[in-house]
């Protein structure tokens, strides 16, 4: 058996009610580049009996984890360092997302999930790991500058593993299939992440135009149901301003529009909203 490759790291934020542990606001963080545990048994902790051994001790001591990816998203980095982020605007009109790094920070306990790829008697198999409760440190900053050829740079953050708060505290599981696919599902499913709805695509971009549109909006969820708002509001199953799109949208001139569009599945968070802004002069 050869690890030749890892993917899908993928994170939960730790919740504890009662003893019972679940995870929510999960997501994928980046793309994996290099993943290792160290874990830490107990010290030696031998009971001895005729002169010899009879019982020893390797308990879980606690561990440590490193992850080093391609880059860490803001909304990832967030949501792991338990950061609220601010909107400003930077010169007269370009806002930006601001991560603040002060006293309110609050770095939470996590859920943490990755696939290895390994090589066994020939086939590929993959290993989902998943720890019960981990806590990452702040990552450190460092960069080199740029010279005659590109040296590749990745962000590496550390931290601890920890057992949980289950009756049996436990802190490490795993599974072995034969896709990736299922490797992922089997860790989406433990951080509690349930599927989003494929994005709405509109025909037409935001954009002042000087023709009347016909604006088409689609999606590749096959069971996926539009709903979409012309008045500004975010649109769903249970806005009454929502429409259910059926047939394209027409914008005559002059007009001033803005669009949100959303799909709906079952058994799936609803889409990412789709925004539009679409003039149409005289």
């Amino acid at each position: 058996m050869a690890t030749i490759g890892v993917s899908k790291p993928y994170y939960g934020i730790y919740k504890n009610t009662g003893g019972v542990i679940t995870y929510e606001n999960g997501g994928i963080f980046a793309k994996a580049i290099e993943f290792s545990a160290s874990i830490e048994s107990g010290g030696d902790n031998n009971l001895y009996a005729d002169n010899g051994i009879a019982e020893t001790d390797r308990s879980f001591g606690g561990g440590s984890i490193s992850v080093t990816t391609d880059e860490i998203s803001q909304t990832a980095a967030a949501a792991i360092l338990g950061i609220a982020p601010n909107t400003i605007t930077v010169g007269e009109d370009t806002d930006v997302n601001e991560l603040v790094f002060d006293d309110d920070m609050d770095i939470p306990d996590l859920g943490f999930g990755i696939v290895i790829k390994k090589k066994v008697s020939g086939a590929y198999k993959y290993r989902a790991v998943f720890f019960h409760k981990i806590k990452f440190n702040i990552p450190e900053d460092a960069a080199t500058t740029q010279g005659e050829t590109i040296e590749w740079q990745t962000p590496t953050i550390e931290g601890t593993i920890m057992r949980d708060d289950s009756a049996k505290h436990g802190w490490k599981s795993e599974v072995t299939v034969d896709t990736e696919a299922e490797a992922e599902a089997y860790i989406k499913q433990k951080l509690g992440i349930t599927p989003k709805a494929a994005p709405v695509i509109s025909s037409v971009a935001s954009g002042i135009y000087d023709t009347a549109q016909e604006v088409e909006l689609s999606t590749n969820e096959a069971e996926g149901t539009i709903y979409y708002t012309d008045d500004g509001t975010i649109p769903s199953a249970t806005n009454p301003n929502s429409i259910v799109y059926t047939t394209a949208i027409t914008l005559a001139k002059p007009s001033n529009t803005c669009i949100k569009a959303v799909c709906v599945a079952a058994g799936k968070i609803n889409s990412d909203i789709l925004e539009l802004y679409i003039e149409v002069t005289e």
